[in-house]
């Protein structure tokens, strides 16, 4: 059997040639291909997860011991940085990725399902980002264990599911680490499932203008993305590798309790001043309005064109810039004020 007939019956059972439909030539450019990388950071995330769970130990007692453990040995110290570091690039990659979208209106032509199946890939993901600072169960994790919980007891009897007072069979803390490794990855990959469904669907956006041109011009493949993004996330892979090996991840002593020293990560970092100002409520009030302003997006954005310069497009686009300088500018200013108590 020659190689041309091995390759036809690959085809036949996998079906490679399903994704050599054609895409714009503009889909294997950088900002193209953010969502692909983040796809992989995720995978990096998911790998690097399943070997730290092999290591660490749940509860209060023995969580920062075991994190400890896990700092001690070398490999297991990158494979805990290579996870640190890529959960901190995820939101990084996730607003670019936002930002690209609403500048070139992707959401729309019947996209707008997959714009709010993005924006809860995005809550998701910053959701797993804060267990997993609980998990470490140092000075960091201790607070934001308890803002968590005090959060939780604002609501009265419907956040008692969130707080420490549902049981005493078990700690808050382990039940944190079983939705940071069971029920929030489920949701993601379903999440991932229909977003990348919905772009098979409805294809890969042009660039504003190029709507029905971008087919007589275009050369080139989905499978050819796909190599681009491939590419793009090996050089991200080499990126977070250096941040993992050159910032490596020391393990912090255990927590000092009822206290609050110190900042959160810097994906927490806007509403941090604000929190100064109005306690934790801003824990709620500031996500809130943050959702409600990127869903708002495709409702208010009802012109024909994809030009960002045009009618209702600018309000869209100024919204999503507005908020990209908000985090920015609040997270500088987070750094350089000394921490509160907000317990």
């Amino acid at each position: 059997m020659t190689d041309s007939n091995i390759m036809e019956k690959l085809d036949e059972k996998i079906k490679i040639s399903g994704l050599k439909y054609p895409i714009p030539k503009v889909a294997n450019t950088y900002g193209y291909a953010l969502g692909a990388i983040t796809l992989f950071a995720f995978t990096i995330m998911g790998i690097t997860g399943t070997i730290l769970a092999q290591y660490y130990n749940p509860t209060p007692e023995g969580a920062n011991q075991s994190v400890a453990y896990i700092s001690s040995n070398w490999f297991l110290q990158y494979i805990r940085g290579l996870h640190w570091w890529t959960a901190l690039f995820i939101p990084v990659l996730l607003l670019l990725h936002m930002l690209r979208i609403v500048i070139t209106g992707s959401y729309k032509q019947n996209r707008e399902i997959t714009w709010y199946i993005g924006l809860a890939l995005f809550l998701v993901s910053m959701v797993m980002l804060f267990t997993g600072t609980t998990l470490k169960y140092d000075q960091e994790g201790f607070e934001a264990l308890e803002h968590f919980d005090l959060t939780g007891k604002m609501f009265g009897p419907l956040g008692i599911p969130l707080t420490s007072d549902l049981t005493t069979s078990t700690s808050l803390l382990s039940r944190m680490y079983a939705l940071h490794i069971s029920t929030l990855p489920l949701l993601l990959l379903l999440l991932i499932a229909f977003h990348l469904l919905y772009i098979k669907l409805h294809g890969i956006s042009s660039l504003p203008g190029e709507e029905e041109t971008w087919k007589e011009e275009t050369d080139i493949t989905f499978l050819d993305h796909l190599k681009v993004a491939t590419l793009y996330s090996g050089i991200f892979f080499v990126i977070v590798s250096l941040f993992a090996i050159i910032f490596p991840r020391e393990a912090a002593p255990e927590p000092i309790l009822g206290v609050e020293v110190s900042r959160p990560p810097w994906a927490f970092l806007p509403w941090y001043p604000i929190e100064n100002w109005i306690g934790l409520l801003a824990i709620v009030i500031f996500p809130a309005i943050a959702v409600i302003l990127l869903a708002l997006i495709p409702i208010i954005d009802r012109a024909e064109s994809r030009d960002p310069r045009v009618g209702s497009r600018k309000i869209a686009v100024a919204i999503m810039i507005g908020m990209v300088l908000f985090v920015v500018s609040f997270s500088i200013w987070a750094g350089l004020i000394e921490p509160e108590s907000h317990f």
